[in-house]
């Protein structure tokens, strides 16, 4: 580069006004320096001295600019021109606050789940998450094993535990269903959550429940006049005491808990949870005390596991290889990672839809700019500067900015319940914008503002010619601006649609998908037994009597859990024949207790033998899934009976594999046990049917009887629930499409004001095409094809940031190809439907354009 280009390039950055005399005096010296006898300066050594100087001339255009009537003085007349076009203004401010509110919202709830602990928590950065390893899955424990851990860890950290459950609170049709945790006595100690109007102390071997502030306020006169006693379950249980007001446990992505029972409570007609080592079922916490470091903590559980092993005879399985600490407490791991991926989703989501808001804001005010053209014209006549005019556009863009960040305030408050209603999965803690969340939203509105609107504005502010005074509008490019920003509104339309579509279509393909069993015809009534009232085997009878006898149902089952539904359950067992000291002499089994009529409901194939026929053979007899009964079993010779803490279980039939806890992962090693040899009363009612009318209803008005030993809180269709089973999907794909609703309704609105505007500026031209003849279809023509061209040019845009955005979220898919030509083709076409809708009524405006007025003179 040559040191003329050089100073031609430097010249770029000094004011207009200045920029002729600057370059002469520049030139000037580069010439004297050529002249002279010295060896001329290379343009690296030239630049030292001109680009000090360029800046100079930069900052000192700036502050004249200022000085001429000051920065308030420009602000003044920004607000003036805000105040003189109210319904402009208002229509920015209101597309501003719509894309700001998303964006605040989708912060709020990255804050809420990953960034805050969980509200009441005292000195929360000494709490820590411990379970059986790896870090990225980390599982719970069984009580017997949490009570020997928390013995073990005493020296450096206090131990409690956790686990979600529901309670029925009442009797009879007064009876409600509410969200409980199960927790050991020291739990309230180690999260620093004190417990008022009662002792406080909950003991694992008498009932007793904790009440949260909200519950105790709602039903506190019938618990007063019933002698600080509630009915839980069916039994009448102390209440020792009421939580702090704000405390929602320690478990973010959680319901918000009406009451923590003790173990003692909630365990009363389940004593194999409270002594089986293998069955995990608690989420372990802890404190550390003063002074002990993470990795203290970290090296006392290592040697714990070590003891515990040894110490009680356990074998590894029932403790995992290796026992894992976690700073923190909020998300578990394997949670929090998968709110990291989703919140990166939303958050990018939420600025596209935010970038289309906005270039809506900056077409506007182009629109505007082009308007005041002559007004413009005559401050450049008059001496300003073209820097003074950009700043006066700057500010009136930031005033409605600011304007719609306030509205955006209101408006996300009033959004909180909507967010909360499109999560496929509870959310415990609140989710209401903080005063950060909107001003990150405010920050990132206003970067994107300036960011999108400076060269358009730029460009505006050379509105400076004698054909602008005498009203001539024209710009230079203008029209390229207003179209590239429709275009970029489009695309970014197109991207979130295509990939809300390709997040639905891998909702209905989990619908679709066969788990190894028939779920088409199949409801799932989820129920909440009482332990009072009848026994477990007179409940069990009634609803199976109650449910078969609806007209059109086939076939009717009970269990404790279904698969992906109520979460799993597992059991560690040692292989018959060895003694569990290695771990592949150990297999982990999901449970379920289940009826007879289970495996007809679902029509579960069978390999070999079936379900048991004798009553007197249930309690001894299980029903085991092939990969099970091939681990377990492996030379077919031999007889296929486990040895289990309850007792020897026979082998009684042999399923086909099916996937039973995740879509995505391999088949399930599963134990079917008999529902009649745990005691347990059903959760779960299974019926098949083949009537397409409210079954649901009627199945609701048939069990609503037995109110006093359960309750029906919903029923839904199985393959439905499946679907669900996939919440991060789930959620993603609502968001999503909730977001390019949004945004397509902007693009829409965007393009029809473009379209309108440019059929003004033509409506000379299209009258004179009338008047020589034009058909008015043909006239429309024109205006169509002109919006079709932005279409396939926003197609083109939009399908580069769907791969780009589709190969980033291929873990969140199911069924279906991050590069799914058939959603992409959906969504190109869904573009060119929504430009050519949206284009169409000013097309049809311009057809109907009149030639006398075109042929009549100006003026």
């Amino acid at each position: 580069m040559n040191a003329d280009r050089l100073l031609r390039l430097l010249s770029r950055i000094v004011p207009a006004e200045r920029r002729a005399d600057w370059l002469e005096r520049w030139r000037g010296e580069l010439w004297a320096l050529a002249a002279s006898e010295r060896a001329p300066a290379t343009p690296a050594r030239f630049a030292l001295g001109a680009i000090p100087d360029a800046w100079h001339e930069c900052a000192a255009g700036w502050r004249d600019a200022a000085a001429l009537d000051g920065i308030s003085g420009d602000l003044r007349r920004a607000w003036r021109a805000v105040w003189r076009a109210p319904g402009a203004s208002l229509l920015t401010v209101l597309i501003v606050g719509v894309g700001a509110a998303a964006l605040t919202n989708v912060i709020a709830l990255v804050d809420a789940t990953l960034l805050r602990t969980p509200p009441a928590i005292a000195r929360a950065d000494e709490l820590f998450q411990i379970g059986r390893g790896p870090a990225s899955e980390l599982d719970n424990l069984s009580y017997p094993n949490v009570r020997d851990l928390a013995d073990a860890l005493r020296p450096v950290a206090s131990v409690a535990a956790y686990a979600d459950r529901s309670a029925v609170v009442g009797a009879g049709a007064n009876a409600i269903v509410v969200a409980a945790q199960v927790v050991t006595p020291e739990f309230f100690d180690v999260v620093g959550v004190p417990v008022h109007n009662g002792p406080g102390k909950l003991s694992d071997g008498e009932p007793g429940v904790v009440l949260s502030h909200r519950f105790w306020i709602e039903r506190r006169q019938e618990i007063d006049a019933a002698g600080r006693w509630i009915a839980v379950d069916g039994q009448p249980t102390p209440v020792v005491g009421v939580a702090a007001e704000g405390f929602v446990g320690v478990q973010a992505s959680s319901v918000e808990p009406a009451m923590w029972l003790s173990v003692g409570t909630a365990l009363r007609a389940e004593p194999l949870r409270r002594s089986e080592r293998g069955w995990s079922w608690l989420w372990t916490i802890g404190r550390r005390h003063p002074g002990v470091t993470i990795e203290a903590v970290s090296a006392a559980a290592a040697s714990a596991h070590s003891e515990l092993v040894t110490r009680s005879a356990l074998h590894e399985g029932t403790l995992g290889s290796a026992l894992v600490v976690v700073d923190g407490v909020g998300l578990r791991p394997a949670d929090r990672t998968e709110a990291a991926r989703l919140s990166r989703l939303f958050v990018a989501a939420a600025v596209l839809v935010l970038v289309v808001a906005l270039a809506n804001v900056v077409g506007l005010q182009l629109t505007r700019a082009i308007a005041a053209a002559p007004a413009t014209a005559m401050m450049r006549a008059l001496g300003a500067s073209r820097a003074r005019l950009v700043r006066g556009r700057v500010f009136e863009l930031l005033i409605l900015t600011v304007a719609g960040s306030l509205v955006a305030w209101t408006v996300a408050w009033s959004m909180t319940s909507f967010v909360r209603a499109t999560l496929p999965y509870p959310i415990a803690v609140s989710l209401r914008p903080e005063w950060r969340a909107f001003l990150v939203a405010a920050a990132m509105a206003t970067a994107i503002a300036g960011a999108l609107a400076i060269v358009p504005l730029a460009r505006a502010s050379r509105l400076g010619s004698i054909a602008s005074l005498a009203g001539g509008l024209a710009i230079a490019g203008r029209s390229r601006i207003t179209l590239a920003l429709v275009t970029l509104q489009l695309g970014v339309s197109g991207t979130l649609l295509g990939v809300g579509g390709l997040l639905a279509r891998s909702i209905w393909a989990a619908g679709a998908v066969d788990p190894g069993f028939e779920t088409r015809g199949v409801l799932v009534v989820t129920l909440r037994p009482s332990m009072g009232g009848r026994s477990a085997a007179a409940v069990r009878a009634d609803l199976i009597q109650r449910a078969g006898a609806i007209a059109g149902v086939d076939a009717v089952g009970l269990a404790s859990r279904v698969p992906y539904v109520g979460g799993a359950e597992t059991r560690t067992v040692t292989l018959p024949g060895t003694t569990g000291e290695n771990p592949e002499d150990r297999v982990r089994l999901t449970t379920f207790a289940v009826d007879a009529g289970f495996f007809d409901v679902l029509r579960v194939p069978f390999v070999s033998g079936g379900v048991p026929v004798s009553a007197d053979a249930m309690p001894a007899a299980a029903v085991f899934t092939r990969i099970a009964a091939d681990r377990l079993w492996p030379d077919a010779t031999r007889p296929r009976h486990l040895d289990t803490p309850s007792g020897r279980v026979q082998a009684s039939g042999v399923t086909a594999d099916m996937q039973l806890r995740s879509l995505r992962g391999p088949a399930t090693p599963a134990m079917f046990m008999p529902i009649e040899a745990t005691g347990e009363k059903p959760r779960y009612l299974i019926v098949r049917t083949a009537r397409r009318d409210d079954v649901a209803g009627e199945l609701r008005l048939a069990l609503s009887a037995l109110n006093g030993d359960v309750i029906v809180t919903r029923v839904e269709p199985y393959p439905q629930l499946i679907a669900a089973s996939l919440p991060d999907t789930q959620v993603a794909a609502r968001l999503a499409l909730s977001f390019s609703a949004v945004a397509v309704m902007l693009s829409m609105a965007g393009l029809y004001a473009v379209v309108s505007r440019r059929v003004m500026e033509r409506r000379r031209e299209f009258g004179v095409r009338l008047a020589l003849g034009a058909t008015p279809a043909s006239v429309v023509g024109v205006v169509m094809r002109e919006v079709l061209l932005v279409a396939i040019l926003a197609c083109v845009l939009g399908g580069a940031m769907f791969a780009a955005a589709s190969a980033a979220m291929r873990q969140l898919l199911f069924g279906v190809s991050p590069f799914d030509l058939q959603t992409l083709a959906a969504t190109g076409a869904g573009i060119v439907i929504i430009a050519l809708a949206a284009a169409s009524g000013p097309a049809r405006r311009a057809g109907r354009s009149d030639p006398a007025a075109a042929l009549r003179p100006p003026g």
